[in-house]
Formats: structure tokens, C-alpha cells, sequence
């Protein structure tokens, strides 16, 4: 847990039971790679840019955001449950290579510049442009907005 500025931290090779980081204030330049813990947690309250994360095959994954999110890429994630929440302001977030058991993005004020690959439920509450989804060969594909302003949605697959 970490009161005030991060910057350029990377986890790798984790596999605990439960794995948890915590943010409160300013973080960037974070690397998450190959988790494959039972339980792993992501938390920020404040501004964050520039997380990456690759080949998590967490149990129960969830990163949250409350605040500022920007250049945030997840891939490689065989999750048995995925989850991603942001409230407050996310721009450029990339997703690719998703083949959780249940995968949801939820996200409360303003998205722009996102792209989706693989299965996942979006739901968005807020304004959004700008999203792409691809390859998308889930049983159950869902994608929601609820709000005003410019919605953008391109979708390609089954």
C-alpha cells in the first residue's frame, strides 16, 4: 500500500494465494506479468497512466480506479474472473487476448480511445467515443451505455 507518488514499479512471476496492491495519490509506469495467483487485487485513488498488464491467470482478477486513468493495456488474460472498474475519467485502454470465464468492464464518467479483442461484458455509464471491439467469439457478448454525448462503436467477430 502506497500514500502519494509511484512511478515505474513492475510485479512479475507472482503466484501467492492473494496478491494486493494499493494506491492512493499518483501512480505510473506500473508492469503486471505473469500473476497466476488465486486473488489479484489493483486499487488506485487518484491519477494513473501507463499500467500494463500481461499473462494474468489470476482466479479472481479486479483492478479499480477512482480518478484519472490513461495508456492502460491488458493482454494475455485467462482469468477465471476478470474485472475492471474505473470511476472518473479513462482514456486509451487496449484489451486483447481475453479468454477469462467472465470478463466486465465497467466504467462511470468519461471513456474515450478504447479497444476491446476477445470476450468481455462493457458496461459504461457516462460519455464514450472512440471504442473498437474485434474478434469477439464469446457465447455472450454484451455492451452497454447509459448517458450523453458521442458514442463511436465499431464491432467485428461472431
Amino acid at each position: 500500500s502506497i500514500t502519494g507518488t509511484s512511478s515505474n514499479r513492475t510485479f512479475s512471476g507472482i503466484s501467492a494465494g492473494k496478491f494486493s496492491a494499493s494506491i492512493t495519490g499518483t501512480s505510473s509506469n506500473r508492469t503486471f506479468s505473469g500473476i497466476s495467483t488465486g486473488k489479484l487485487s489493483d486499487s488506485i485513488t487518484g491519477t494513473s497512466s501507463n499500467r500494463t498488464f500481461t499473462g494474468i491467470s489470476a482466479g479472481k482478477f479486479s483492478d479499480s480506479i477512482t480518478g484519472t486513468s490513461s495508456n492502460r493495456t491488458f493482454s494475455g488474460i485467462s482469468a477465471g474472473k476478470f474485472s475492471d472498474s474505473i470511476t472518473g475519467t479513462s482514456s486509451n485502454r487496449t484489451f486483447s487476448g481475453i479468454s477469462s470465464g467472465k470478463f466486465s468492464d465497467s466504467i462511470t464518467g468519461t471513456s474515450s480511445n478504447c479497444t476491446f479483442s476477445g470476450k468481455f461484458s462493457a458496461s459504461i455509464t457516462g460519455t464514450s467515443s472512440n471504442r473498437t471491439f474485434s474478434g469477439i467469439s464469446a457465447g455472450k457478448f454484451s455492451a452497454s451505455i447509459t448517458g450523453t454525448g458521442k458514442l463511436s462503436d465499431s464491432i467485428t467477430g461472431t
